[in-house]
């Protein structure tokens, strides 16, 4: 076979130091409106003094995949990028990773746990898992420092993975369950379908306020959230056409309305129907902020205006933020008489999303817009192979060239996949609209590298109408002013992989203060503590909780003993490792695939049968197999006797015996973490069978008969197999598996 270097997709993964110098700016001082005063209030600076000081560094997370999509028996390979959210710099503060795999019900099915170097991990997942269950799978990575600021800020992307193929190397007939079709636990909460016609409205700033004009930014969605193209307009009571509107891209437009006690409605034709839709209420008094990020590519021009006749002299603040960070800001009193007019020079900002915040003396939030900063530098990557023709494992030598617009080379790290992109899965994101846009945003956004693909008006348009509909904020301003900062549950893990945990009585939630703790760090197939590979002696705190690092690599055993006067003592010695984020809602849109240049499809409609055989359909094999000719009804004399044969075959091993009552199992646990897993939650159950399948799964119940405790399934009685040997309904098996 020859392999065509056409049909190669080659994707390149760079990380680069995107940074602009940042500082705080002092307060404006030459204002052309002479309407107000800048002024300093003691309130308001004390609340930009809180919004300083609790302004914590981030971090965030890109994993590069090898492919787009995969098949059972597949290895994921993934290189992960590991910044600083302010400019995207290397390195990050933490120097340990957490990867996870998880399936389509959202069960963490695999995790690794990486050393973090100059800002870079690597690792991989097999796909081999039994019982295995086509269907979107999502990889997530995130450092523990992370989970300080919400699930949100963790990276997380969804995959698709299909049945293997029945001929080996056979790629082109995918098959997937439907989802929602496998037996396992779902965790996760069903997508939500809408209408059939959506429209929602989002006021700049948050409110419409009657008698001023405002921008006002709308979507319009089919029921599964894909953007529709549709115009329509705004209706006052009267029947006057009060404002028209037309999406301008990917279901978004912007329109200008001014509200007053006459009510109005939106109406869009769309598909020969006629839909009408209340706009937002609006308030009776109150501020409209402005945002013109477009005019001038230095600067930020912000209007902030007020309705009614009052003349009352307000103080108000305005801050520019930028991951989280407090960038410029203006504080000013006013009657109102005229619309404010502020500038702030953007070049403090790193290219980006960043966000203004009108705010009161208080520190409450009035309103608030998200921007995006240009300026990122862009790199010309260039690919030259040695050879136009390569024949099956031949080398290959690629050589690349990467320069910046003005042809200055760039020395940065990268990452390389390359993979026949004949029928490829389509993926529109990569590493810089990951890190500088959809890090900061929730919800589906269709194509984002759209929106860098020109820095034309029309293009920076399009993504400042993107972040005007995003109603979710990753830097929450509440969190940044108070007085006092909240507690981190999380430190940075600069040092090595942190094991926390918390000393209690047993039976009880009662910490345990002032014990000591021998931790021993063993090989994971080494069980002498005499050669433990690190030691240490720790002591609870006030509130029973104690830390230990460990800077290693491969799977060790941490043995960990209490203490107390030079006595072992039986203490519940709970971990903290049960940190892992909830499982992301899935959209009907990210159960989608489309190949490149193909449209998306539906997977719920199209994909194949699954060559796995259903749950529901097992138990009547296993019957089926159990009962003989004669129970089943066959017909003696419609058998037909065949002479004698001799069928050889390797006998299976008791491994392979276990992977097929596994490929076939409804549910699969690790009885060893599982315990684990139990126990971290601070519960003890001893060694009971029963208690423990209980705690795993809430669809096993408890029945009894002759005083004895029996466990159900879902109703029926599950079958416990010891050493190959399957046990019966009798008193002896029970004390069998029950000890």
């Amino acid at each position: 076979m020859i392999l065509e270097k056409s049909i190669l997709t080659f994707i390149v993964t760079l990380v680069l130091n995107l940074s602009a110098q940042a500082s705080l700016s002092s307060i404006p001082e030459n204002n052309q409106n002479s309407d107000f005063e800048f002024k300093k209030d003691g309130n308001i600076e004390l609340i930009l003094a809180n919004a300083a000081s609790n302004s914590l560094p981030q971090e965030k997370v890109y994993l590069h995949l090898d492919n787009t999509s995969y098949y059972y028996g597949d290895n994921i390979y993934f290189n992960a990028y590991i910044v600083n959210a302010d400019g995207n710099t290397l390195p990050a503060i933490s120097n340990t990773l957490y990867v996870e795999l998880l399936n389509p019900g959202g069960e963490v099915i695999n995790k690794k746990v990486l050393k973090v170097e100059n800002g870079r991990a690597a690792g991989d997942f097999i796909i081999n898992r039994v019982p295995f269950y086509s269907g979107f799978y999502e990889i997530r990575g995130y450092t523990k420092y992370m989970l300080n600021f919400g699930e949100g800020a963790i990276f997380s992307r969804i995959i698709p993975i299909f049945e293997q193929p029945k001929a080996e190397g056979d790629y082109t007939n995918r098959k997937m369950r439907k989802y929602g079709s496998g037996k396992f636990e779902y965790k996760r909460k069903k997508p939500q379908k809408f209408d059939t016609l959506n429209l929602k409205f989002y006021p700049e700033g948050g409110n419409l306020v009657k008698g001023l004009p405002s921008q006002v930014a709308f979507e319009i969605t089919d029921r599964y959230g894909h953007p529709i193209n549709a115009a329509g307009k705004v209706i006052g009571k009267d029947g006057a056409v009060l404002s028209d509107f037309s999406v301008s891209h990917e279901g978004k437009g912007i329109f200008t309305y001014t509200p007053s006690d006459n009510s109005a409605k939106a109406v869009v034709e769309y598909d020969g129907k006629r839909h009408s839709f209340d706009l937002p209420e609006a308030l009776e008094s109150g501020y409209v902020m402005t945002v013109d990020n477009l005019s001038n590519t230095d600067s930020i021009s912000i209007s902030v205006m007020r309705n009614g006749n009052d003349i009352r002299r307000d103080t108000l603040g305005i801050a520019l933020l930028s991951q989280g960070l407090l960038k410029n800001y203006a504080v000013f009193a006013t009657s109102f008489q005229k619309p404010l007019e502020v500038k702030f020079d953007n070049s403090v900002l790193p290219p980006g999303v960043a966000e203004i915040v009108l705010f009161d003396k208080s520190g409450k939030a009035i309103s608030d817009r998200m921007l995006f900063k240009h300026g990122y530098r862009n790199v010309a990557i260039s690919a030259t192979p040695d050879n136009d023709f390569y024949t099956p494992y031949s080398p290959v030598s690629i050589e690349f060239s990467l320069k910046e617009d003005d042809g200055k080379p760039v020395t940065s790290p990268f990452s390389l996949s390359i993979r026949d992109g004949k029928d490829e899965i389509s993926w529109s994101r990569n590493i810089m609209t990951d890190l500088l846009l959809m890090s900061e945003i929730k919800g589906y956004v269709a194509n984002p590298e759209y929106y860098f693909e020109s820095d034309d008006r029309k293009h920076r348009a399009d993504l400042d109408l993107l972040l005007m509909v995003q109603c979710w904020h990753r830097y929450p301003w509440e969190n940044m002013v108070k007085s006092k900062p909240a507690d981190l549950r999380y430190n940075p893990e600069t040092s090595g992989i942190e094991t926390a945990g918390v000393v209690n009585a047993y039976n009880k939630k009662k910490p345990k203060p002032g014990v000591d703790i021998s931790a021993f760090l063993l090989k994971s197939n080494q069980e002498n503590e005499k050669l433990a590979t690190a030691m240490d002696v720790l002591k609870s705190d006030s509130l029973g909780r104690f830390s230990f690092t460990a800077d290693v690599y491969g799977d060790w055993n941490l043995i960990l003993a209490a203490r107390e006067k030079g006595k072992k003592k039986d203490y519940l010695i709970s971990i903290d490792r049960l940190f892992s984020p909830e499982p992301q809602p899935y959209r009907y849109t990210d159960l989608e695939i489309s190949t490149v240049n193909d449209i998306k499809t539906d997977t719920t409609k199209l994909i194949a049968q699954s060559d796995s055989i259903p749950e529901e359909n097992l138990s009547h094999l296993l019957m089926a197999i159990d009962d003989s000719l004669s129970t089943a009804g066959v017909d003696k004399n419609r058998v037909e006797h065949l002479d004698e044969v001799v069928v050889k075959a390797k006998k299976n091993s008791k491994e392979r015996d276990i992977y097929e009552a596994r490929s076939k199992s409804i549910a699969y646990y690790d009885v060893k973490s599982g315990l684990d897993d139990i126990r971290d939650e601070g519960k003890f159950i001893g060694d009971d069978i029963h208690t423990f399948l209980r705690e795993m799964n809430i669809n096993f119940t408890p029945t009894y008969a002759s005083g004895e405790e029996y466990l159900l399934y879902k109703g029926r009685m599950p079958l416990f197999v010891i050493n190959y040997n399957r046990t019966y309904r009798t008193k002896e098996d029970y004390d069998r598996y029950k000890n």
